[in-house]
Parts: C-alpha cells; structure tokens; sequence
C-alpha cells in the first residue's frame, strides 16, 4: 500500500497475513524495493517458520529475480492471485 505522507520517511505499507488464522503483520517501509521486501519476509520466516506458499498480487517488488532466489532458498511455493473483478462475479447473465 502506498505511497503515504510521512515525517519519519515510511511511505509504505508492507501487509503479511496468514492464510489460516488470519494472523496480520504490517511494517511501515521507506520503499517497496524487492529487497526490502525479501528482509521483511526473512525476519516473518525467523519469527514464525517458514511459509510453504506465497500468494500475492502482481507487484514488481514480488516479481523479480532476487524474489525468486528467496522463495528458492526457503523452498517456498510463490504463487500470483488473479485480478478480482466484481462485475464477473455478480452478473446475472
């Protein structure tokens, strides 16, 4: 989420949560670079073990080769969400 206005230069929000409990982790963040996400997503693995997937949107900051490396390295499944469209869902016909 983001960008935000801010005094301490946090224009972002990084939001984690888990697929089963419904747990919420959230870390206000400078920027959205992969890899300050792939360290967020390191310190969530160390604090709660690591995930066996991630599902995610189709953001740069998940798309990319250093990502990648991560999820290969923590034998972690990654996986892209589909565009939610609403008119699909609730039409008649």
């Amino acid at each position: 989420m983001g960008p935000f206005s801010s005094s301490r230069e946090n224009k972002y929000i990084l939001v984690a949560v888990d697929y089963l409990s419904k747990w919420v982790e959230a870390k206000a963040l400078p920027t959205n670079g992969a890899r300050v996400v792939c360290k967020f997503l390191k310190y969530l693995f160390a604090r709660f073990g690591t995930s066996r997937a991630i599902i995610s949107d189709h953001g740069t900051h998940l798309c990319n080769d250093q990502f990648a490396k991560v999820m290969l390295k923590y034998g972690v499944t990654y996986r892209l969400a589909t565009a939610y469209h609403l008119r699909n869902k609730w039409s008649a016909g």
